[in-house]
């Protein structure tokens, strides 16, 4: 089971975007990484993406109005918790190199332009026969 913590807003100056990163740590598995609000987004829609005919678990959407509310973030954990454990559930998911990546990539910076890779790479099938 995998556990999603600690959130923590990262101010890296005038120039860079803010943002929040979450632990993500998985025992059974070994892996403890650090990943971006943003990455489980861009995550949940190159699987979207990928795999259509899978049900890919929803994650609730940014609020910018709440971004100061600590709060927010740690109810927001709970959900990017459920999203992780429901993909690692899936029998067609859990092999999948971008999963794998995902929950055991250590330097998240290089994971989030990995998946900003991925996404734009990503084919989506065009028919049911692609699927198979």
């Amino acid at each position: 089971m995998a556990q999603v913590t600690d959130p923590k807003w990262h101010d890296e100056g005038f120039f860079v975007q803010n943002y929040v990163t979450y632990r993500m740590n998985i025992p059974t598995l070994g892996h403890d990484v650090r990943r971006k609000d943003k990455d489980f987004c861009q995550f949940q829609e190159y699987l979207r993406k990928v795999y259509p005919h899978i049900l890919i678990p929803g994650i609730p959407e940014f609020k910018k109005e709440k971004k100061n509310d600590p709060k927010f973030w740690e109810r927001r954990a709970v959900h990017m918790q459920n999203f992780v454990n429901k993909v690692l559930q899936s029998e067609d998911l859990r092999g999948c190199p971008v999963v794998v990546d995902f929950i055991a990539h250590k330097d998240f910076k290089a994971f989030s332009k990995m998946i900003k890779g991925c996404l734009d790479k990503a084919i989506k099938p065009s028919t049911t026969g692609e699927l198979f």
